[in-house]
C-alpha cells in the first residue's frame, strides 16, 4: 500500500511539473502572437507578360520573411502580395487595396510604370514606399526610396563596352515606357563625348508584334551593333525577325535580356544589367526557389531586410513606428551590406549598387569576365 502511495505520489508530482512547463510554453507563443505585425505589401506582376520576373521577385520577398522569422525580433512580420499584372490602370486599384483594406506599413513596387503610380499614392497616404525600377521619379517625396541600379550607372558601363569593343555605330530600338524611357535618356547621355555615331532611333509600343519595317531599314544602316530595350515578348520577337530577315549584327541591351523566357534566342550576346548580387545569395536563392532565373530576386531581398532593420531599430516593440521614424532612418544608411553588396542611399532617396556585364551562354546567364 505504502509502494502505491509512493507511486501516485510521483505520478501527481510530474503532471504538476509538465503542466508548469507547459503552461511556460503557452505564455512564450501568447507573448509571440501579441507583438504588433508590421505588414508589408508587394505589388507584383504575377499574370501577363512580365509574370516570370514577378514570381522571381515574390520568392525572394518569402524567403527574405523565412530569415526574418529566425531572427529575434521586436515585430511580427507578414507580407501581403498584390498582383498587377504591370499594368497601370491596376496598379493604382491595387495600391488603395493595400493602404485601406490591408492597412499595411509599407509598399513595395516592381517596375517604373506600377512605381510611378505608387509614389503619388504613398505620398498622400504618408506610407513608406521602396520602388524596385529605374525611373528616379519614384523616388519623389520624403517617404518615397528607389532599391535598383540606376539608368545612370548602368549607361556608363554599357557605354564602357561599346568602345571597348570599338563600337562606333550604333542603331536603337526602344519601347516607349517610363523605365526604359529613362535608361535611354542615359544612354544617350553617356554617348556624347563619344565618336559612336547614332544612326538611327525607333520607338515602339507595348504589345507591337510585327518589326520588319524596323528591321529593313536598319539593315540599310548597317550599324555595328542594334541597342534593343524593349520588354518580352517583343524583344524575343524583335530579334528573331532580326535573324529570319539574315540580319547576324550583335544586339545588346540594359537588363531587359533576363527578363526573357527564351534565352537561347540572345545566345551569345552581352548586355548591362543591375548588380548581380553575392554567388551565394543567387545559389541559395534557385535552390530556394526552384527557378533557373534570379532577375529582381537580390533587390527584393534587400527591401524586406532593409525594411525589417528600419523597424526594430526605430521601435520599441510596443508600437509600430510612424512613417517619418522609419524614413528618417532608412535616409542614413550610407553603408548598408545588402545581398547585392555594399548599398547607399543619396539625397534623394535613391540606393546606389555598381552595374554589371553579363553574356548569354547555353541558354543561361553569367557574369562577363572583363
Amino acid at each position: 500500500m505504502t509502494k502505491i502511495k509512493s507511486h501516485l505520489n510521483w505520478a501527481i508530482l510530474l503532471i504538476i511539473i509538465i503542466a508548469i512547463f507547459s503552461a511556460m510554453g503557452d505564455g512564450k507563443k501568447e507573448s509571440s502572437e501579441n507583438k504588433p505585425v508590421i505588414k508589408i505589401g508587394y505589388i507584383l506582376p504575377l499574370s501577363g507578360n512580365q509574370a516570370n520576373s514577378g514570381e522571381v521577385a515574390k520568392k525572394a520577398a518569402f524567403m527574405a520573411l523565412e530569415d526574418i522569422m529566425n531572427k529575434d525580433n521586436k515585430y511580427k512580420y507578414q507580407i501581403i502580395i498584390e498582383d498587377d499584372g504591370f499594368a497601370a490602370k491596376k496598379s493604382a486599384m491595387v495600391v488603395n487595396k493595400l493602404i485601406n483594406v490591408d492597412k499595411v506599413n509599407a509598399i513595395v513596387s516592381f517596375g517604373s510604370g506600377t512605381g510611378n503610380v505608387t509614389s503619388p499614392i504613398a505620398n498622400r497616404n504618408n506610407i513608406v514606399h521602396f520602388g524596385m525600377a529605374s525611373d528616379g521619379n519614384i523616388a519623389t517625396g520624403d517617404n518615397n526610396f528607389m532599391h535598383w541600379t540606376t539608368p545612370s550607372a548602368e549607361a556608363k558601363k554599357l557605354v564602357e563596352q561599346y568602345q571597348t569593343k570599338n563600337v562606333k555605330t550604333l542603331s536603337i530600338v526602344s519601347v516607349n515606357h517610363s523605365g526604359p524611357n529613362a535608361i535611354l535618356d542615359d544612354v544617350m547621355k553617356n554617348l556624347q563625348p563619344t565618336d559612336i555615331d547614332v544612326l538611327s532611333i525607333n520607338k515602339t509600343n507595348i504589345g507591337e508584334r510585327d518589326f520588319r519595317m524596323i528591321i529593313s531599314k536598319i539593315k540599310k544602316l548597317n550599324p555595328d551593333v542594334i541597342y534593343v530595350e524593349l520588354f518580352s515578348p517583343e524583344q524575343d520577337i524583335f530579334v528573331k525577325q532580326l535573324r529570319e530577315a539574315g540580319i547576324n549584327t550583335p544586339v545588346t541591351d540594359i537588363e531587359l535580356f533576363a527578363m526573357s523566357e527564351q534565352l537561347e534566342i540572345f545566345e551569345g550576346q552581352w548586355f548591362v544589367d543591375a548588380a548581380m548580387g553575392e554567388k551565394d545569395f543567387l545559389k541559395r536563392f534557385n535552390k530556394y526557389s526552384g527557378l533557373s532565373s534570379s532577375f529582381s530576386a537580390p533587390y527584393a531581398y534587400d527591401v524586406t531586410m532593409i525594411l525589417r532593420e528600419a523597424f526594430e531599430k526605430s521601435g520599441d516593440g510596443e508600437t509600430i513606428p510612424d512613417t517619418e521614424t522609419i524614413s528618417g532612418y532608412i535616409s542614413t544608411l550610407d553603408d548598408y551590406k545588402g545581398v547585392v553588396g555594399k548599398i547607399a542611399v543619396d539625397g534623394d532617396g535613391i540606393f546606389q549598387s555598381e552595374a554589371s556585364v553579363r553574356i548569354i551562354k547555353n541558354g543561361k546567364i553569367e557574369l562577363l569576365e572583363e
